[in-house]
């Protein structure tokens, strides 16, 4: 298991949760379940038009978005990465 962990690949992404406004401000793409497209303001201003509408209906929203992270930054990260003696990876 050690050497499968060596060998991964070094790809590396940041992943985040939480109010649809904050989130959904700093995304400027999605998956539209065929491809990333850029989100266009009207496309934005909808979701966030249904949020508004679930959350009159006391319903949590909780959104979730990714980003790659720069090689530099995962080599940092994956670098810091040490294995333990059990049988699972430890992080």
């Amino acid at each position: 298991r050690e050497d499968k962990i060596r060998r991964a690949p070094r790809n590396v992404q940041l992943l985040t949760r939480g109010d649809p406004d904050i989130v959904l401000d700093k995304c400027t793409e999605y998956w539209d379940g065929k491809e990333i497209k850029p989100i266009q303001d009207n496309f934005k201003k909808k979701l966030l038009e249904i949020c508004t509408h679930w959350r009159n209906e006391a319903l949590q929203i909780i959104a979730f978005a990714y980003t790659p992270v720069s090689p530099s930054v995962t080599s940092e990260i994956v670098g810091g990465y040490k294995t333990s003696s059990r049988s699972e990876p430890a992080l």
